[in-house]
């Protein structure tokens, strides 16, 4: 899959008027640091006040001490008024006043009529919760975006001009009628993908029923590169899309070894050839060549592979060392998966000429949970590994008992993950430090289960295997080469929206909520953080400091940072994609109860912080947002399950 990456989740420390600021405050290093004051005074008061690009808890009229000497922005905010910002001068030992009165924001109506009517009406992007005829009154004037919204009707777009103490008329003649799709390639024959689903066709096609409106479009075909597109479709019109697909350049790879006999491995795939062989068909670039050969250790290396050319590789393999694995379960006869691979028996047995190391071991058995486990086996050694298995429940939950903050948890049998009980209830969602978190409010959420840790590289490629999805891309750690499948117990990078969600279908659950989300890391005592107003450091979360990791971390890994339910990394490791649109002024028109998000949207939320992020990011109020096809090196997710629903 080609495209660019469009979210970048390395985020503004701070500013250099905050720090010195900080540095006034705490008498740090005298002499160094020359501060005045500013006396701020409003008609009316109660502005919030901003210095500089810092939200200040202090609101009009209010004394502001140790402020930096020098020059400054100070910007006044008060619902129902214009934002002011004036600049002002700071002198050392001195108070500069500002003295000021707010402009009262002025304000129209709009009547929004439409044929037919029964339209939602859409003012500035938000959703008002009306619907066509309608009037909307309380705008501010000057000139606004209006959208209509209609099941079946293409979705109008337009402008209105308010005028203070006035009414203005907008009509709207909605279009009706579904579009038809005609997709062409050559060569013909490429899968048919629209809006991140395989529509089941291959070019040339017609594609029908098709709502009014952009599409994104993608063909893909063996020996081609992949071509992605953003179609417009009319209403009742027949969009014709024609694409000259571009082969892809190949090149060979001539793989030789000394014993010959191992099993040839092409990034992280097995080919199913073994040495000496000759693998056609290599796309040009860099790839990842690896050799097992039983009784030696693994061998891999990075080679480049160039178009129209053989590129040999050759290795001398090492003899390894090897001990013994004793396999035990109760009851018996459960197939045995060592390192992702069917052994093809099952227990209880013997496997011998197991190399020392560490290795991963699954068991498999029909009407029972997989059990996994990790172990390290030394040269000339034999360990025993014994396993009582679970029997599935109807419920896909198997209770495991209550965690260190009382709350119950369980392991959800599809993808092995352990889940925690959220009780219903209402929680106080939002704060004042970002305008998009206000207002804060309450809001009632139903029980649901959410995941204890994120999604792992280990579960996401059980559903990649299980579904034939593509692996992630690698995020290039330096030091963590291949980190999808040698890290098997560290957050999965590199997922799109879709992806995530895609996940969460396979496995019977979802996307956690914003609402959700939120509740779950700061519980109902409105703290700061997962685990209280203490201000971050490396005991409780991966973040931008000497936490020992500098990149990901293993889930898990900070039980100091546990949230009020006992969730682990909601602050820091990488954000966590939720499943609603992002809406800036959301908060001032959410429902009371179960907020599901705005309906529309060109943005996904994204939570909590990663191991890139300054302690500012991490509060479990912050928001973040990206499109929904893009990833990062530093976002993942985690699910959720609501008793009822997906």
């Amino acid at each position: 899959m080609t495209s660019s990456r469009t979210l970048r989740w390395v985020l503004v420390v701070a500013c250099t008027v905050g720090f010195a600021l900080v540095a006034c405050k705490a008498g740090l290093r005298p002499g160094r640091v020359h501060c005045g004051a500013l006396q701020l005074n409003t008609t009316p008061t109660g502005a919030q006040v901003w210095l500089d690009t810092t939200a200040l808890v202090d609101t009009t009229d209010c004394l502001i001490e140790s402020v930096p000497a020098g020059k400054h922005t100070v910007t006044l905010v008060k619902p129902g008024y214009l934002k002011l910002t004036v600049a002002i001068d700071v002198v050392e030992g001195k108070t500069a006043t500002v003295d000021t009165t707010l402009a009262a924001i002025a304000l129209g109506k709009v009547q929004v009529n439409s044929s037919p009517t029964g339209a939602a009406v859409w003012l500035d992007t938000v959703a008002t919760g009306d619907t066509t005829n309608c009037l909307l009154d309380s705008i501010a004037a000057g000139i606004h975006s209006l959208r209509l919204v209609k099941s079946g009707f293409a979705d109008w777009y337009g402008t209105v001009t308010v005028m203070a103490g006035q009414t203005t008329q907008v009509t709207a003649v909605l279009a009706s009628g579904q579009g038809v799709l005609r997709v062409t390639s050559t060569p013909s024959g490429a899968t048919v993908w629209l809006d991140s689903a395989n529509t089941g066709k291959a070019t040339n096609c017609l594609i029908a029923n098709l709502a009014p409106g952009p599409h994104d479009l993608r063909l893909t075909k063996v020996g081609f590169e992949d071509w992605d597109t953003t179609v417009s479709v009319g209403a009742a019109e027949t969009t014709a899309v024609s694409k000259q697909l571009d082969p892809v350049v190949q090149g060979c790879i001539r793989v030789n070894s000394s014993p010959t006999g191992a099993a040839v491995w092409l990034d992280s795939a097995n080919t199913g050839q073994t040495t000496n062989c000759l693998l056609d068909s290599i796309v040009v670039g860099s790839h990842t060549v690896g050799l097992k050969l039983a009784g030696y250790a693994d061998w891999d290396t990075t080679i480049a592979v160039v178009a129209g050319e053989t590129t040999t590789v050759s290795a001398l393999l090492a003899a390894a060392t090897a001990g013994w694995v004793q396999v035990n379960s109760t009851p018996t006869g459960a197939a045995v998966w060592l390192d992702n691979s069917n052994t093809g028996r099952t227990t209880n047995c013997l496997f011998a000429d197991v190399s020392a190391g560490q290795h991963d071991l699954t068991l498999k058995l029909t009407g029972y949970v997989d059990w996994d486990s990790t172990f390290n086996l030394s040269a000339g050694d034999t360990v025993t590994v014994t396993a009582a298995l679970i029997a599935v429940p109807e419920s896909g939950l198997v209770y495991i008992g209550n965690n260190a903050q009382g709350f119950e948890e369980y392991l959800w049998v599809k993808d092995s993950s352990v889940v925690v009980k959220v009780p219903a209830g209402t929680f106080t969602m939002g704060s004042t430090t970002n305008p998009d978190e206000q207002p804060i409010h309450d809001a009632y959420l139903d029980e649901f289960y959410t995941d204890k840790f994120e999604v792992t590289n280990k579960q996401y490629k059980r559903f990649c295997d299980a579904t034939s999805r593509a692996y992630p891309d690698d995020p290039g750690f330096p030091g963590m080469d291949q980190y999808f499948t040698r890290y098997p117990d560290y957050p999965v990078v590199e997922v799109t929206w879709y992806d995530a969600e895609a996940y969460g279908a396979w496995a019977g659950k979802a996307l956690l909520t914003e609402a959700q989300w939120e509740k779950a890391a700061r519980g109902t005592d409105e703290r700061t953080y997962p685990w209280g107003n203490e201000y971050p450091d490396w005991t409780r979360c991966n973040i931008v400091d000497n936490d020992g990791y500098d990149f990901t971390s293993p889930v898990g890994q900070f039980p100091d940072g546990a949230s009020f339910y006992g969730c682990m990394d909601l602050a820091g490791n990488v954000w966590e994609w939720a499943g609603d649109w992002y809406g800036s002024g959301y908060y001032s028109t959410s429902p009371d109860s179960n907020p599901p998000g705005p309906v529309y949207g060109s943005t996904r939320v994204a939570r909590g912080g990663s191991f890139n992020n300054t302690p500012t990011w991490v509060r479990c109020a912050e928001r973040f947002w990206g499109g929904p096809g893009t990833w990062d090196e530093a976002l993942g997710f985690r699910c959720c399950y609501v008793p009822g629903k997906r």
